[in-house]
């Protein structure tokens, strides 16, 4: 007697359907993440035992779509968004939730002003030449991430 694998047909349309949905998933994710652009990624540590220091770059926006930073990580330091402001003479930061990118433009993080502050660091960046670092974007209700080496300079 002969038995039929029509039984297994449904199982094996499900697996490969969800194959290829989690792949649609992933190169979307893909295509988001080269929709920006990071140059002169950068990390200024001032002196040898410093336990925080900053990170500058530039992000420009490729897409037609605005995106938003919601968050920097790192595994030697807690990271978080800044902006510095300078009123009456006296220079403050100021913590960012999260930082506004326009389709089509770019923004500087630059001393002075936004940066990435890098604090309770964990081991001697003096002793290092390159840091990676998470950078977590939003467009559209979808999140999407992005490696980046930084360069350390050191002062």
């Amino acid at each position: 007697m002969i038995k039929s694998n029509l039984n297994i047909r449904p199982f094996l349309l499900l697996m490969l359907f969800s194959f290829f949905d989690t792949l649609a998933l992933s190169v979307k994710a893909s295509a988001q993440q080269e929709l920006i652009k990071i140059t002169n990624p950068y990390i200024k540590v001032v002196g040898q035992n410093a336990i925080s220091a900053a990170g500058y770059m530039v992000i420009e926006n490729l897409g037609n779509q605005d995106i938003t930073m919601i968050e920097a990580a790192s595994d030697f330091a807690v990271a978080m968004l800044h902006t510095s402001e300078e009123k009456d003479g006296i220079v403050r930061m100021i913590h960012l939730n999260e930082i506004y990118i326009e389709a089509g433009k770019k923004i500087a993080f630059q001393p002075g002003g936004l940066h990435i502050m890098f604090v309770g660091i964990k081991e001697k960046l003096i002793n290092k030449n390159r840091e990676k670092i998470s950078l977590k974007f939003k467009s559209s209700n979808k999140s999407f991430e992005k490696k980046i080496e930084f360069v350390i300079k050191k002062k």
